[in-house]
C-alpha cells in the first residue's frame, strides 16, 4: 500500500519559537513529555541543554485530519492544531524568568488529563462530570486548566521526574536525589483536581507469580513503562522490576468517582466511610509477570511497549526490546531490536507462559490509526528497511512510498544515529529505491493515522497511512466475509482489497474513490474456476513493465469518463460489474496463490443476502441496494439457485444477463463441498439452496397477520457451525435482526413494549422505508399523548415528547427570570436607558415571568410596587401657611415629615416579602441596597425637604436601615450556588468611619437576608473579622443568619458562637453588649436545634428560662423581657409539636411540660407567662391536648380577667388553638365559641365595661391568628372571607371619633387587634394577589396622624408583602417548622417607634421567610423555554375520607399543600397533555417538590393563550382549507380566513409561516409542492397531516395520495402507471396493520391504535383503489399476461409487471412454489375429471397455506394445471 506524504515535519516549537514574545527570553527550557490521550507510547527527553522542548503529538478517537501537539517554550505551554497555535499558557512566574528564577515556575512537563469534577452552577445532587484538562507540571505544583475555563493548583509532595494519565487521573513518579532509600512509594496518584497526591496502591496474587528467587512480597515496580488505558474496559500498565530484572503486567483499577474533600468532614464522622475515603483511588492488580524461561528474552527493561487489539478485539501488548548481541551477525546489529506480542487477554486469564504471538526483528515499531477508526494498527520497520502493517490479522501488509525524493534530498550531514552510514544495506532484498541514499531508521511523534519517519540523513518526513474503508457497504460485506470464511483466506482476500484499493496505482488514478468497483475486483479473483486445477492464463491485455499498467489505464479511462459525463457527454459508462470482473482476471493472475472462494460460496451468498436484506431497510443506501443487488443475482445463478435468482428478479428493475464465466461455477461447485462453516444437506425435494432467501417485507406481513412466531435471521444461525467465528455476533448487528425482534415484541407484549425497546436501543426509524417503519410508527404514536410517567428522558425524546423529556432531566432550571430577559435587542436598550434614569428603589425585580403573566391584566403590581418603594420623595397632601414666619412653617413641614417616617421607615418590611427569591445576583458586583428616603414636596413650592434626622449612632433609623439591608438579602434567590464568602465580603464590607472599623446597619441586615435564605457562607476567617467589630446589629445578624442557614443541623461552629453569647462568663474579643444580642443568640439555638428534642440545649434554655424567673443578677434588667421571650420561642421550636409523642422520650422526665404550665398562670411577672404560653402552644402544636388548652383557656370569672392582662388573653387564646388544631373551623359559630357567655353579654351591654370590650376584642383576634396560621398560604375562600368581614368589622369601630382617654385607648387597641388580623388575612391569602385585599391594606397603608404607630405600618407594609410575597411566586407552607416561625414573625405586640422592640428580637421579625414555599406551578413551552398560560387540572383530596375535589387553574397558579395534591395535568387542546401523578408516583412527587413546573409542547394547529387568547385560532371545519392563520397575524379585525381560490399557494405558505412557527415543514410544503391547484395528492396531504397535527408523517401521506391518484387515473383503455413491487409490498403491510393486526387489537380490546396514522376511511379507501387498479390491470390480455408470467417465473423474462403482480397475489416462491407445482402434478394424474383435480388441489393449497389468499390460490391451482395440460398435448 502506498503510504501519502504530508510534507516536510517541523514541530510546533520551532514553529512558535520566533513567534511567540516568551520564547525570545533566554534561559534554559525542559523538555516535557507527552503521549498520545488514547494508546500511543510516551517519549521522553530529558536533555536539559535545550532551549526549547515538543511534546509527543497528541490526537482523539476516528481519523483526524490534522495534528494536534504540546510544545513547552521557554515559560509558556503551547498547544499547537495542525500547525497553528490554539491556545498557550503562560506560568505566572514570568518576571522570575527574566530575574533569573527560574527553577520555581519552569514548565517541566505538559499532558492531558481526565477528571470527575462538580459542575458549577448547577444542582450538587447531579453526578460529577469527567471533564479534560491540561496539566502543567512546575517545579512545586501542578497546574488544572480545564476545558471550562476553571484552573486548580495542586501543590506537588516531592519533585516529578515523569507522569501518565489514567482514564480518571495522573500517574506520576518520583525523582529519586542523592541519598534517597531504595525501598519505598515511588508512585502517586491524583484522582481528583482537589484532592492531593497519593501513594499508588498495589495488589499480587501469588498465583501469577513465577518461582523466582524473589518474594511476592519483594516485587517492586521500578519502571513503569506504559498505560494503556482502554474505552470502556480497565487500562494495563507494563512495569519492569530492576531488581529481578522481570517485565509484569497490570490491570489499572480506578475509582472514578471520588470523593471530593468537601465530604471529609461530614464523613469524617463515619470511621468506616472515612477509611474508604482515605484509600488510594487507584490499584494496580497483577495480571502477570516473567518467569524463568520468559518469551521476551530482554537483558533490560524494553525500550518501548504499548498495546492494540486485533480483528477479533483480544488485546495484545507489543514488547520493543534491543536484540541480543550473539544474534547479530550484520554490521547494524546494534540498531536492530526484537518485537514481541503476547496476547493479554490469555494472560489475565491463566497468568501462564506461552502466549507469545508473534516474536521477529525489527528496527522500530509505533501503534497508529490506519484502517481501524476506533482501534490502533502497527507500523513496523523491518530490516530491510520496508514499512510493514499490522492490522490485527496475522499477516503483514508491506507499505511503499513515491516521491520521496523531492523531500529527501542528498545530504552530507551528520547522520542521526551514531555510525549509522548512508549506505544501502549489504543484505538482499526489496528497497525503496536505488537513487535514494537515504534509509529510514526512526519511527517518531506518531499520532492517529500519521508519523514522522527520521532518515539516516536528518531529514523528517511526516506522512499519512490512511486506509480506512469508508463505504459502509464494502465494511459490511467484509464483516461477512470474516464470518463465512476460514481465518486464512479472509485474510488473503482483505489484503488484497487493501493492495488494490491503496496500491500504487490507486493514487494516480480514481480507483480510491471506487471501493465497491475495487472490492468486487478483489473479490472476483478468488472465484476463478481454473484456479482449483491449472493456473490462469495471462491476459492478452497484460503487457511487459508494470503489472499493473493495465489497471492504470483503466483508471484513467475511467476518469476521462467522469469527465466528459460532467461536461455534458453521452458516453454511456460500461457495466462496472462485467468491468470488475474482467480486472479480476489480471489480478488472479499476479496473486496467484491456489485457494478461491467457490467452495465457500453458499456461505458468502446466505451472508451478503442478509447484507443486502438489511441496505434495503436503509433508505440512504439505494445506490449500494442495486450494487448488491447486481452482484447477488450474479452468484445466485453460478449456483443455479432459483428461488434466489426469482427474489432478486422480484425486487424490481431490469438486471443485467449473467456473466458466462461464471455460470461454469455451478458444474463445478457441485463437485466441490459446501465448505466447513456451512452444515448443509441437500434435499432434492426442496432445491439446491440451503434455506429459502429472507425477506424482511413477506416476514412482516405474515407477523402482522399472526402465523410467524420465530425471527427470520433465526434459521441462518442454525447453518453455521460453532468452530468458526460466533455467527450471532454478526445477525445481532444488523437492521434486519433489530426489526424482527421489534416486530415480535408488538405482537405479543402490545404497543408500549416495542416503544420502550427501540428507545432503549435508539433505533433510527427514520432511514428505514416508511412502510415498514409503519407499525413502528404507529407503536410511538400511540404512546405519545399519555406516556408512561416512569421513563427516562431519553425515551421521551425518542418519542417526540420533548417537553416531557426537559422536565425530568436533571438540568436544574431558574424558577423565574426578569420579564425582559429574551426580548428583542432593541426593547433592552430602551429598558436600560428607563431603568438608568430612574432611581433603584429595589423593586425592579419583582417584575418576573411569573408575575408579569399573572399579574397582566392590570396595573395593581405597579401599584403594589410604589407602595413599599422608599426611595423616592413623595408629594405632601396637607397645606402649609407660607405667611407664618419662617420656623413655623418648617416645624409644620418637619412635624409631617416625621409622621410620615412612620410609614417610609416601615416600607422595607413589605419590599422584603415582594422581592422574596427575585434577584440572581451578579458576582462582579456587589448587591445594591436602595436609600431611605423620607422627603416631600410641599405644593406650590418645588423643593424636596428631607427630614432632619440626628446623625449618630444611636438614632432610631439604625434599625430601620437593618430591615432595609434585609429586604435586599432576601431578594436573592435562595441556595444561589455561585455565592461564596469572598462576594458576601465584598457586598457587605468594613469601613471606616470616624476612625473606626464599622459596618453600616444596612450591610449588617443584609447578612442577615443572606442567611434567612441558605446563603451566608461564610469562613471562620471572615466571622472572626466581623464578630471583632463588636457591633450589635452584625452580631445579631451573624447569629441568626447562621443559623438560619444551618436550620435543623445543629452545626458546632454555630452551636458554639451561640454560646459564646449566651453564657455571661465567657468575654470573647468579639462579643458584644447589646440588650437584644443573648436573646438573639437563644433564637438561633432553637433554629439549630429545631424538632430535635435535644436534651442538653432544652435542659439550658430551661435553666436560663429560671435564671429570669429568679431575676437572675447575670441576666440585666433591660434584657429580660427578650430572653424571657427568645426562651419561649426556643424551646418551642426545639419541642415543636412533640411534647405529647414518643419524639420527647430523651427530656420526659424533665417534665416540660409541667415547668411550662406552671410558669404560664402566674399573674405577677407576665413576661414570663408570655413566654412559657408560646412554648406550650409550640411544644402540643397539633396534639389535640385538651387538658393543656383548658389550662390557658379564658378565665371563669371577671374577677380572674381583670387580673390578666388583655394581650395576654389573645396569646392564650392563640396558643389553646394550637394545641386543639384539628378542631379550628374558619366559621362565625367557632369564633363565637372562642367567647364566654358572661364576656360576650358583658361587651353587648350599651354601658358595657372597658374590661370586656377590650378581652373581647383580643379573644377574638386570638382566634382569627389561630385560623391564619392554620389555613396560612392555602386561600381556603371561608377563611379569607371570615378574617375579611372581622377586618371590615374592626376598621369600622376604628373609624369611630376618639375624644377622650377611654376611647383612645380602645381605638389603640382596635388598632393593634386590626393589624393582626390583616397580617393574618394576608398570610392565608398570601402570594395571590386578591384584589379585595389589596384594596383594604392600600386603604390603610394611607393611614396618618399621630396614634398610628411604626409597628401598625409595620405590620400593614408586612401584609402588603405577603399578598404578593415573591412577585406571586411564592406562598407558606403549614408544617410544624412553618407554624413555629411564622409565630415567631407575625408575634402580635408590635413596637411603637422604630427603636423599640416590645421584648421580641427586632431581627426575628423576618424568619417567615423560613416559612416560604415555592408552589407556584409554572408552565414552560419547551420550543421557548418561556413561561406562558396553560390551564390545569389539580386533583386534591376532600375534606372527608375518600373525597377528590378538582380544581381547575390557569399557571401560573399557587398549588395547595403537596401533601393534599393527588395528580396535576394540563387541560385543553392546544397543548399536548402532561399529568404529574403525585400520589403514586415517587419520582414525580420528587420532581415538584424540587421545580414546581410543567414542560407544555403546543401543537401545531394553535397558538398560545397570549396570542390568542379566545381560540380562534384553529382548524376549520372539513371541506375547506387545511389551516386558517389568527386573524391578527393576517390582517386584523376580521374571521379566520381559509385559502380562497385568488390566494396563491405560496401567499397561503407565507401566511402559514407565520402562523406555525413550530410547523415551518408545513410552509415549506404548500411553498413547493402544492404549487398546481390541480395536484389533490399534495393537497390531500397538506389537510391530513396539518389537520390531525402529524408532520411525520407527510411523506408517508404523500406516497399514499399519489398512489391512489394515479391508480383512480387510469383505465382499461389508458392503464396507469404500473406500482413498482416495493411499492405493492408497502401496500400490503399497510393493510396488514391496519385492517388485520389492529382490528384484532381492537377486538380484543389489548392493544387498540387510539390515534391511527392513517385514518380507518383513508385505508379503506386506499385498499378499494389498489383491489380495482390491480383488477383492472390484470384483466388486459389474460393469455399473454399468464405467458410472461411463467416466463418470469422461471427466469426467462424481466418485467416489473409481472412482479408487481405476483408481490400483490402473494405468490408463494422457492420452495414453496416448488411444493405446489409437484402437488398439483400429482393431484392431476390421480384425478379422473378436470373440476376433481381444480377441488382437491385447491383443498391441499388451503391446508397447507392456510395465510394465502383463496383467489391466489385458485389461479396458482388453474395456471399450473392449464400448464400441465398444455405439456401434455404437446
Amino acid at each position: 500500500m502506498e503510504v501519502r506524504i504530508a510534507g516536510s515535519f517541523t514541530s510546533c516549537a520551532d514553529a512558535a519559537a520566533d513567534s511567540h514574545p516568551f520564547a525570545r527570553l533566554e534561559f534554559d527550557g525542559y523538555a516535557a513529555a507527552e503521549h498520545d490521550n488514547n494508546n500511543n507510547p510516551t517519549h521522553n527527553n530529558n536533555n536539559n541543554n535545550n532551549k526549547r522542548s515538543c511534546c509527543n503529538s497528541v490526537c482523539t478517537a476516528g481519523f483526524a485530519a490534522f495534528d494536534t501537539e504540546l510544545a513547552i517554550v521557554g515559560p509558556t505551554v503551547l498547544a499547537c492544531r495542525g500547525g497553528l497555535t490554539s491556545r498557550s499558557y503562560t506560568t505566572n512566574g514570568i518576571q522570575q524568568f527574566i530575574g533569573g528564577g527560574v527553577d520555581h515556575y519552569r514548565p517541566i512537563r505538559a499532558l492531558y488529563a481526565s477528571f470527575y469534577c462538580e459542575r458549577s452552577g448547577e444542582a450538587p445532587a447531579r453526578p460529577p462530570a469527567l471533564r479534560r484538562a491540561l496539566a502543567v507540571f512546575q517545579a512545586t505544583f501542578l497546574s488544572l486548566h480545564f476545558d471550562s475555563g476553571a484552573s486548580q493548583d495542586v501543590p506537588l509532595p516531592y519533585e516529578i521526574e515523569l507522569a501518565w494519565p489514567l482514564s480518571v487521573g495522573i500517574l506520576v513518579k518520583r525523582r529519586k536525589e542523592p541519598g534517597f532509600p531504595g525501598e519505598g512509594a515511588v508512585y502517586s496518584t491524583l484522582n481528583h483536581p482537589l484532592d492531593s497526591f497519593r501513594p499508588l496502591a498495589v495488589a499480587q496474587d501469588a498465583s501469577n507469580m513465577p518461582p523466582l528467587g524473589r518474594g511476592v512480597a519483594n516485587c517492586v515496580i521500578d519502571d513503569v513503562l506504559m498505560v494503556w488505558n482502554r474505552p470502556g474496559q480497565s487500562s494495563i500498565a507494563a512495569t519492569y522490576d530492576r531488581g529481578a530484572r522481570i517485565h509484569a503486567l497490570w490491570k489499572v483499577m480506578v475509582r472514578e468517582r471520588q470523593e471530593s474533600p468537601e465530604g471529609l468532614e461530614s464523613s469524617a464522622r463515619h470511621p468506616v466511610k472515612f477509611a474508604r475515603i482515605l484509600r488510594s483511588p487507584v490499584r494496580f492488580e497483577l495480571i502477570w509477570c516473567e518467569g524463568a524461561d520468559s518469551p521476551l528474552k530482554m537483558d533490560g527493561p524494553a525500550e518501548q511497549v504499548f498495546g492494540s487489539n486485533d480483528r477479533t478485539g483480544a488485546a495484545t501488548i507489543w514488547f520493543l526490546s534491543a536484540a541480543k548481541s550473539e544474534a547479530a551477525s550484520t554490521s547494524d546489529a546494534s540498531h536492530r531490536r526484537q518485537l514481541t506480542v503476547l496476547n493479554a487477554d490469555s494472560l489475565e486469564n491463566d497468568g501462564q507462559e506461552g502466549h507469545v504471538r508473534l516474536s521477529m526483528p525489527v528496527l522500530a515499531a509505533t501503534p497508529l490509526r490506519a484502517t481501524r477508526a476506533d482501534e490502533m494498527d502497527v507500523l513496523v520497520l523491518a530490516c530491510d528497511n520496508t514499512l510493514r502493517l499490522w492490522t490485527g490479522l496475522e499477516k503483514f501488509i508491506e507499505c511503499i512510498f513515491s516521491g520521496l525524493e523531492f523531500l529527501v534530498p542528498s545530504s552530507t550531514k551528520r547522520p542521526l544515529h551514531g555510525d549509522m552510514s548512508d549506505e544501502p544495506p549489504p543484505h538482499e532484498g526489496p528497497s525503496f529505491s536505488t537513487r535514494r541514499e537515504s534509509r529510514i531508521v526512526v519511527l517518531d511523534q506518531a499520532a492517529d493515522n500519521r508519523v514522522t519517519l527520521v532518515f539516516s540523513n536528518g531529514s523528517k518526513v511526516r506522512v499519512a497511512l490512511d486506509f480506512s474503508i469508508r463505504s459502509p457497504l464494502v465494511t459490511q460485506c467484509l464483516e461477512a466475509l470474516y464470518y463465512s470464511l476460514p481465518s486464512e483466506l479472509y485474510e488473503e482476500l482483505h489484503h488484497r482489497f487493501l493492495l488494490f484499493q491503496y496500491g500504487a496505482a490507486s493514487l494516480h488514478s480514481e480507483q480510491r474513490q471506487d471501493e465497491w468497483e475495487n472490492f468486487t475486483t478483489a473479490f472476483f479473483s478468488f472465484c476463478h474456476a481454473d484456479v482449483v486445477t491449472n493456473p490462469i492464463a495471462k491476459p492478452d491485455h497484460a503487457q511487459p513493465g508494470s503489472r499493473l499498467e493495465w489497471l492504470d489505464r483503466r483508471g484513467r479511462g475511467r476518469r476521462k469518463e467522469r469527465l466528459a459525463a460532467a461536461s455534458g457527454g453521452k458516453r454511456a459508462a460500461p457495466d462496472t460489474l462485467c468491468a470488475s470482473f474482467q480486472a479480476s482476471k489480471l489480478l488472479a493472475y499476479y496473486n496467484h496463490v491456489g485457494s478461491n472462494l467457490i467452495a465457500h460460496l453458499p456461505a458468502i451468498l446466505i451472508l451478503f443476502h442478509v447484507v443486502y436484506e438489511d441496505v434495503k431497510l436503509n433508505t440512504l443506501a439505494i445506490r449500494h441496494q442495486l450494487a448488491l443487488r447486481e452482484l447477488l443475482y450474479h452468484l445466485a445463478h453460478a449456483l443455479g439457485w432459483k428461488d434466489y435468482i426469482l427474489h432478486y428478479q422480484c425486487d424490481g428493475q431490469k438486471l443485467s444477463s449473467p456473466m458466462l464465466s461464471l455460470s461454469a461455477l455451478h458444474l463445478l461447485f457441485h463437485t466441490l463441498s459446501y465448505g466447513a462453516n456451512l452444515i448443509f444437506r441437500p434435499d432434492d425435494d426442496l432445491g439446491p439452496s440451503p434455506i429459502a432467501p429472507v425477506d424482511m417485507y413477506s416476514w412482516a406481513i405474515e407477523k402482522l397477520r399472526g402465523s410467524e412466531s420465530s425471527s427470520v435471521v433465526l434459521p441462518i444461525s442454525k447453518l453455521y457451525s460453532t468452530t468458526g467465528p460466533s455467527i450471532e455476533m454478526f445477525l445481532e448487528n444488523t437492521t434486519l435482526h433489530r426489526l424482527c425482534t421489534l416486530y415480535i415484541i408488538l405482537t405479543t407484549k402490545g404497543w408500549s413494549a416495542v416503544a420502550a425497546k427501540m428507545a432503549e436501543s435508539n433505533m433510527d426509524i427514520e432511514t428505514i422505508p416508511v412502510t415498514i417503519s409503519l407499525p413502528l410508527r404507529q407503536a410511538l404514536e400511540n404512546c405519545r399523548p399519555q406516556p408512561c410517567g416512569n421513563q427516562s428522558p431519553h425515551f421521551y425524546e425518542y418519542i417526540e415528547r420533548p417537553d416531557l423529556a426537559q422536565q425530568f432531566k436533571d438540568t436544574p432550571l431558574r424558577f423565574s427570570q426578569p420579564a425582559m430577559e429574551g426580548a428583542s435587542p432593541d426593547q433592552e436598550a430602551t429598558h436600560a436607558e428607563e431603568t438608568a434614569s430612574q432611581l433603584f428603589d429595589g423593586t425592579a425585580s419583582v417584575m418576573t415571568e411569573v408575575c408579569t403573566l399573572r399579574f397582566q391584566d392590570d396595573r395593581r403590581i405597579e401599584e403594589v410596587r410604589r407602595l413599599v418603594q422608599s426611595a423616592k420623595s413623595t408629594v405632601a397632601k396637607i397645606e402649609v401657611d407660607y405667611s407664618a414666619a419662617e420656623e413655623v412653617w418648617k416645624a409644620e413641614q418637619q412635624k409631617y415629615l416625621g409622621l410620615l417616617a412612620q410609614r417610609v421607615l416601615a416600607r422595607s418590611a413589605g419590599r422584603a416579602a415582594l422581592t422574596f427569591g427575585t434577584v440572581t445576583p451578579t458576582l462582579t458586583a456587589p448587591l445594591k441596597i436602595p436609600d431611605l428616603v423620607v422627603a416631600a414636596k410641599f405644593p406650590p413650592m418645588t423643593a424636596v425637604v428631607s427630614l432632619d434626622a440626628p446623625n449618630n449612632a444611636h438614632c432610631p433609623w439604625t434599625w430601620p436601615e437593618f430591615h432595609n439591608g434585609v429586604a435586599a438579602g432576601l431578594s436573592v434567590v435562595a441556595n444561589c450556588p455561585a455565592i461564596d464568602g469572598p462576594w458576601i465580603v465584598f457586598t457587605a464590607p468594613v469601613e471606616s468611619e470616624e476612625s473606626k472599623r464599622v459596618v453600616k446597619p444596612k450591610h449588617a441586615g443584609l447578612l442577615l437576608g443572606l442567611g434567612l435564605t441558605g446563603n451566608l457562607k461564610i469562613t471562620n476567617y471572615d466571622l472572626i473579622e466581623y464578630l471583632n467589630l463588636k457591633q450589635d446589629t452584625v452580631a445579631i445578624a451573624l447569629l441568626l443568619g447562621l443559623a438560619a442557614t444551618h436550620i435543623g443541623t445543629g452545626n458546632l461552629r454555630d452551636t458554639r458562637l451561640c454560646l459564646s453569647h449566651i453564657d455571661s462568663g465567657e468575654d470573647l474579643s468579639g462579643k458584644p453588649a447589646g440588650l437584644e444580642i443573648k436573646g438573639a443568640a437563644v433564637i438561633a439555638i432553637g433554629l439549630l436545634y429545631i424538632e430535635s428534642f435535644n436534651r442538653q440545649f432544652t435542659e439550658r434554655v430551661l435553666y436560663l428560662l429560671s435564671e429570669v424567673e429568679k431575676e437572675s443578677r447575670n441576666i440585666p434588667i433591660d434584657q429580660r423581657e427578650s430572653v424571657a421571650l427568645a426562651c419561649g420561642f426556643a424551646l418551642g421550636f426545639m419541642t415543636v409539636g412533640g411534647l405529647d409523642t414518643s419524639s420527647a422520650a430523651g427530656i420526659v422526665d424533665l417534665k416540660v411540660g409541667s415547668v411550662l404550665l406552671k410558669c404560664a398562670l402566674l399573674r405577677d411577672k407576665p413576661h414570663i407567662a408570655i413566654s412559657t404560653t408560646i412554648a406550650l402552644g409550640l411544644g402540643y402544636l397539633r396534639t389535640n391536648n385538651a387538658q393543656i388548652a383548658g389550662k390557658l383557656g379564658v378565665p371563669s370569672t371577671s374577677y380572674l380577667l381583670n387580673r390578666l392582662r388583655p394581650d395576654i388573653l389573645l396569646l392564650r387564646i392563640l396558643c389553646a388553638n394550637l394545641i386543639m388544631w384539628d378542631q379550628i373551623e374558619p366559621s362565625q359559630e367557632w369564633i363565637e365559641k372562642q367567647l364566654p357567655a358572661y364576656i360576650a353579654e358583658g361587651a353587648a351591654k350599651a354601658d358595657s365595661q372597658e374590661l370586656f370590650k377590650q378581652a373581647r376584642w383580643n379573644i377574638l383576634t386570638g382566634a382569627c391568628m389561630a385560623i391564619g396560621l392554620k389555613y396560612a398560604g392555602s386561600r381556603d375562600p371561608s377563611a379569607s372571607n371570615l378574617l375579611y368581614e372581622f377586618a371590615q368589622d374592626f376598621l369600622r369601630h376604628y373609624s369611630l371619633p376618639a375624644n377622650t382617654f377611654s376611647q383612645k385607648l380602645d381605638r389603640a387597641i382596635v388598632r393593634e387587634c386590626l393589624d393582626v388580623i390583616v397580617t393574618s388575612l394576608c398570610a392565608v391569602m398570601a402570594g395571590s394577589g386578591d384584589v379585595r385585599c389589596t384594596v383594604l391594606v392600600r386603604q390603610l397603608h394611607f393611614r396618618t396622624g399621630s396614634d398610628v404607630t411604626y409597628g401598625s405600618h409595620l405590620a400593614i407594609n408586612t401584609a402588603l408583602g405577603f399578598l404578593y410575597l415573591g412577585g406571586g411566586g411564592c406562598t407558606f407552607g403549614t408544617s410544624n417548622r412553618a407554624i413555629a416561625v411564622l409565630l415567631c414573625a407575625l408575634y402580635p405586640q408590635y413596637p411603637v417607634a422604630p427603636g423599640g422592640s416590645n421584648g421580641l428580637v427586632r431581627a426575628a421579625r423576618h424568619l417567615w421567610a423560613l416559612a416560604v414555599g415555592r408552589r407556584c406551578l409554572v408552565t414552560r413551552d419547551v420550543e421557548t423555554t418561556q413561561m406562558c398560560n396553560v390551564p390545569v387540572k389539580v386533583i386534591v383530596k376532600g375534606a372527608a375520607p375518600g373525597e377528590v375535589v378538582e380544581m381547575d387553574m390557569t399557571t401560573p397558579a399557587l398549588l395547595p399543600a403537596y401533601d393534599d395534591i393527588l395528580s396535576i395535568s394540563t387541560d385543553g387542546p392546544r397543548y399536548w397533555k402532561n399529568t404529574l401523578d403525585v400520589a403514586n408516583n415517587a419520582k414525580h412527587r420528587a420532581f415538584l417538590e424540587r421545580s414546581p413546573s410543567l414542560f407544555v409542547k403546543r401543537k401545531m394547529r394553535y397558538l398560545s393563550y397570549a396570542d390568542d387568547r379566545d381560540g380562534a385560532h384553529d382548524v376549520v371545519t372539513a371541506g375547506e382549507a387545511p389551516l386558517a392563520p389568527h386573524d391578527a397575524m393576517v390582517g386584523g379585525g376580521q374571521k379566520s380566513r381559509a385559502r380562497g381560490p385568488e390566494t396563491s399557494w405560496r401567499e397561503y405558505a407565507a401566511e402559514l409561516q407565520r402562523a406555525y412557527p413550530t410547523a415551518p415543514a408545513l410552509a415549506a410544503f404548500a411553498a413547493y409542492m402544492c404549487i398546481d391547484d390541480n395536484d389533490a395528492a399534495s393537497t390531500m396531504c397538506l389537510s391530513e397531516c396539518a389537520r390531525l397535527d402529524r408532520v411525520d408523517v407527510m411523506l408517508l401521506h404523500l406516497w399514499l395520495g399519489r398512489l391512489v391518484m394515479r391508480a383512480e387515473a387510469g383505465n382499461q383503455q389508458t392503464p396507469c402507471v404500473i406500482p413498482s413491487p416495493a411499492e405493492v409490498r408497502g401496500l400490503k403491510i399497510i393493510l396488514a396493520l391496519y385492517r388485520g393486526f389492529a382490528a384484532d387489537q381492537r377486538a380484543k380490546k389489548s392493544m387498540s391504535v387510539s390515534r391511527p396514522l392513517l385514518t380507518p376511511a383513508f385505508v379503506n379507501r386506499v385498499a378499494a383503489c389498489a383491489e380495482r387498479h390491480f383488477r383492472d390491470l390484470f384483466r388486459l390480455d389474460d393469455e399473454a399476461f399468464d405467458a410472461a408470467q411463467i416466463a418470469f417465473l422461471n427466469g426467462e423474462r424481466d418485467e416489473d409487471l409481472c412482479a408487481a403482480r405476483l408481490a400483490w397475489l402473494e405468490w408463494p416462491r422457492g420452495r414453496d412454489a416448488e411444493w405446489l407445482r409437484a402437488w398439483v402434478c400429482r393431484i392431476a394424474k390421480g384425478s379422473p375429471t378436470a373440476a376433481a383435480a381444480q377441488r382437491a388441489a385447491e383443498t391441499g393449497v388451503f391446508l397447507r397455506f392456510p395465510r394465502l389468499p383463496r383467489p391466489t390460490a385458485k389461479l396458482i391451482v388453474e395456471q399450473l394445471l392449464a400448464q400441465m395440460k398444455a405439456t401434455s398435448v404437446a
